[in-house]
């Protein structure tokens, strides 16, 4: 908290300070200077007798009151909140640098650069519109109380109708802007886990999910946004009926029958006509800075927590490390929108000094378990353990889904994606593993022949065996294969596994329709579901 309390020190000159004081009394000055050039000019008019000079005297300081004074108090305001918004952005930017933070998690850049303005707020504009209506709310009470305490009573009375109506609903918008607040925070979440991993979502086809619990957010924000438009106008709707027609209506009725019985002259009227303005600005404004203060105290303390604890990047669910061993133990799974559970109390171990495959009939549940281990999916009930390794040489486990994925662009970056330094050799290399070799050898560009993905010409056996070479690019770990006898003759899956073997340490983990006694042999586990 120290360094805040010195950024301010720091932010803030005599002449600020000095500026924030003037512009808190900015609203009195202007009521009490009109109302003084109200009462002369009526009070004189009644009289006959109107002193010219002071006259035009108050009128030229009114003028020069408005012109110079207030733009120059709050240009030098405004300079030191600036300063300090300066000052507070340099270090909550410093310590994202310091902590190494993840900018695309909850602490979002946007989001804390929001939080860095509306906590620069507190000591602008918002504090001193609060202490000009405070000192409104003093004078003009002051100055009615003089005519009447009981006209006085009857708008306090009035006003705090509307203030406890504000308070009733303040406490209700408070609480949808923290929801609102929280969804904005999931919705950045969901688009950076999007955009930072959009290979692995294509290719397993989780675009519609994905952009489905995106727009699921959104819906909610904008019906949070509604619900307050609404508690909004409501309020807006009493305040006006309470400040512009029951205030007006009180001074007008009941300060004509003072004026009637001689207790003030009209000139006093009008000053306590424009007085009230004062009264209507202090509990007006008291009830909006109570919501005003509240939406920033939630930035404030989004700040304060950015910059005083020590918390930890959220880490992708899509990363992953070298896996030794994955335990299921009683784990259920259902999809929302179904009644009966996919994966039924499952109890398995798997090994992966093993090769295994994973047999059973289709909407059993097979691709479930890899998006279940990749933490794509999670499961409703029971846990799933990892016991992870550290392997030299060797890369993370790869998914190669059953609907393989080729983007436009030449095969080169089709099987490179992002990773650099690689040689020729080496793309030659994995093409001739997956029995590409032929294929690539008969295309006049070779490696920078292009495929448009949306008219290609490859065969979907051939866009797997492209995929898996992708994979291999990578020097993977374990290799899941989801169904790849779907796209692929039993001969070439023979030839490409015998192939991988030879060249890489991997571990597979496969899921087959078919038997291990069509394509595999007897160094893989069969798991049958």
């Amino acid at each position: 908290m120290f360094k805040k309390i010195n950024l301010v020190k720091n932010s803030f000159n005599l002449l600020s300070g000095i500026s924030f004081l003037f512009n808190s009394f900015q609203s009195v000055f202007a009521d009490f200077l009109f109302g003084i050039l109200y009462f002369l000019i009526f009070e004189k008019l009644y009289y006959s007798k109107i002193d010219y000079p002071f006259l035009v005297l108050l009128t030229f300081l009114v003028f020069l009151y408005f012109v110079f004074l207030i733009p120059f108090w709050g240009y030098h305001m405004e300079k030191g909140v600036n300063v300090y918004q300066k000052n507070l952005t340099d270090l909550v930017f410093t310590t994202i640098l310091n902590r190494n933070s993840d900018v695309h998690s909850s602490e979002n850049i946007t989001l804390i650069q929001h939080d860095v303005i509306n906590d620069s707020k507190i000591l602008g504009w918002d504090l001193v519109v609060l202490f000009q209506a405070i000192l409104s709310g003093i004078i003009s009470t002051i100055v009615i109380f003089n005519a009447s305490y009981k006209m006085l009573l009857l708008l306090y009375i009035l006003g705090l109708i509307a203030i406890i109506s504000n308070l009733f609903f303040i406490k209700i918008i408070k609480k949808l802007y923290l929801c609102i607040r929280k969804n904005i925070e999931l919705k950045i979440k969901y688009v950076s886990e999007y955009v930072n991993n959009l290979i692995i979502v294509n290719i397993y086809g989780l675009n519609e999910s994905m952009e489905s619990d995106i727009l699921k957010v959104l819906r909610e924000v904008y019906k949070q946004k509604l619900r307050i438009k609404i508690y909004e106008t409501i309020t807006f709707f009493i305040d006006n009926m309470v400040y512009k027609i029951g205030f007006k209506l009180v001074i007008i009725i009941y300060g004509m029958y003072l004026v009637s019985i001689g207790s003030i002259n009209f000139g006093y009227l009008l000053l306590c006509f424009s007085m009230v303005e004062g009264i209507i600005f202090f509990l007006s404004y008291t009830g909006e800075y109570i919501s005003v203060i509240q939406k920033l105290f939630i930035s404030i303390s989004k700040v304060n927590t950015f910059l005083y604890s020590k918390r930890n990047s959220e880490k992708s669910k899509f990363v992953l490390k070298p896996i030794s061993k994955v335990e299921f133990r009683d784990v259920f799974f259902k999809f929302f929108d179904s009644k009966e559970y996919l994966i039924d109390g499952l109890n398995l171990e798997f090994d992966f000094s093993n090769n295994y495959i994973i047999c059973g009939k289709n909407g059993i549940g097979k691709s479930t378990i890899f998006k279940l281990i990749f933490g794509i999916l999670k499961p409703d009930k029971g846990s799933i353990n990892f016991k992870y390794c550290k392997l030299e040489n060797s890369g993370n486990p790869v998914y190669v889904s059953q609907e393989p994925l080729i983007f436009s662009g030449t095969v080169r970056e089709n099987i490179l994606l992002d990773k650099k330094d690689v040689s020729d050799d080496k793309i030659y290399e994995v093409l001739q593993t997956v029995c590409l070799d032929n294929w690539i050898d008969s295309l006049d560009d070779g490696l920078d022949f292009y495929i448009d993905e949306k008219v290609s010409v490859l065969s979907k056996g051939e866009k797997m065996r492209l995929t898996i070479a992708r994979a291999l690019i990578t020097n993977p770990q374990i290799l899941f294969l989801d169904e790849p006898d779907a796209n692929l003759d039993v001969e070439t899956i023979k030839l490409i596994i015998n192939n991988i073997k030879k060249l890489y340490k991997c571990k597979f983990m496969i899921i087959s329709h078919l038997t291990k006694y069509n394509i595999y042999n007897e160094d893989f586990k069969i798991i049958e579901l």
